[in-house]
């Protein structure tokens, strides 16, 4: 079955996944999430590099991480949303 195209709205940032190409290629956004709707985030470190934290994002805090600039994770134990400080 052919997904159908999704361009990416205000209400749905990221676009549906069709292809390979599309996905390595393409110019939208298309994170594959899973089940729980979650993606894994590595953290590191701005100026060298090393990695600080792998930390979790569900759709909205992939949002707002890209909206405003800062890192916002989901937190699976406490279904909750958080910021970075």
């Amino acid at each position: 079955m052919k997904t159908e195209h999704t361009k990416p709205t205000a209400a749905t940032p990221f676009a549906a996944r069709e292809s390979v190409e599309q996905v390595e290629e393409g110019f939208a956004l298309a994170p594959r999430f899973d089940a729980d709707g979650l993606i894994p985030c590595i953290t590191t470190d701005a100026e060298g590099g090393e990695v600080l934290m792998l930390g979790y994002m569900n759709g909205e805090a992939l949002r707002q991480t890209i909206a405003t600039g800062e890192a916002h994770y989901w937190s699976r134990s406490r279904h909750l949303a958080s910021e970075a400080r």
